[in-house]
């Protein structure tokens, strides 16, 4: 998966900015990416609780730790972002 206008491909490597970059070559609206963006934090978090909720057991623990450390870190990249502009 591409984003940008200069393609990155390790999730880790995709900023915000991608995002914006991506829709203003689609024709997209950054209020569209914005309305996107709240709508991501707003129900993660509760989706991620939902999912580790239903998880086995046996499920190794630091798996799941270490995925949710990534989802909320990400989810504080989208937080900060740029200010609308």
């Amino acid at each position: 998966m591409a984003f940008g206008t200069k393609p990155h491909y390790q999730i880790r490597q995709i900023a915000p900015r991608h995002f914006f970059e991506t829709a203003n070559q689609a024709g997209v609206g950054r209020e569209v990416i914005e309305s996107v963006i709240d709508e991501l934090l707003k129900g993660t978090a509760s989706a991620v609780d939902s999912v580790v909720s239903k998880l086995p057991r046996d499920f190794p623990g630091q798996i799941a730790s270490s995925i949710v450390t990534g989802i909320k870190r990400r989810l504080q990249i989208l937080e900060n972002r740029s200010p609308a502009k």
